[in-house]
């Protein structure tokens, strides 16, 4: 018998994708109560776990250093048995978000939506 019960991780968009600035809640019981529990969070990358530091709690918002990963959190009890693990799909941005990151950057570059202009200059040598 597992010493941490998985309820449910939950939040960030509506559709239960996570996203950027969104935050997603989990919750789970723990066997002696939930003094007795401990969460942690992680990044999945190439197929590893990173911690994700000052993650321990059971929630927790998603950041840029999370975007198109997929996020675990992991329950476990101070009294015993395995921890319990809970993927999310991986981290997204919402349609407003991108909408204002657009604005943002028209506005550093000077530049209209979906405009972009480039210049190459050759360093000088001979060409082949």
């Amino acid at each position: 018998v597992s010493g941490a019960a998985v309820r449910q991780v939950s939040g960030g968009h509506p559709g239960g994708a996570p996203v950027l600035g969104g935050t997603l809640q989990a919750s789970a019981e723990f066997v002696g109560g939930p003094s007795k529990g401990e969460v942690s969070w992680y990044r999945l990358r190439g197929g590893r776990e990173e911690p994700i530091s000052g993650a321990d709690g059971l929630s927790y918002t998603p950041t840029a250093d999370d975007f198109e990963l997929r996020l675990r959190v992991a329950f476990s009890s101070v009294v015993g048995g395995d921890p319990v693990t809970v993927d999310t799909q991986p981290v997204g941005a919402d349609a407003g978000f991108m909408a204002e990151l657009n604005k943002q950057l028209g506005s550093l570059l000077g530049k209209r939506s979906g405009e972009a202009s480039f210049s190459v200059r050759g360093g000088g040598g001979e060409g082949r």
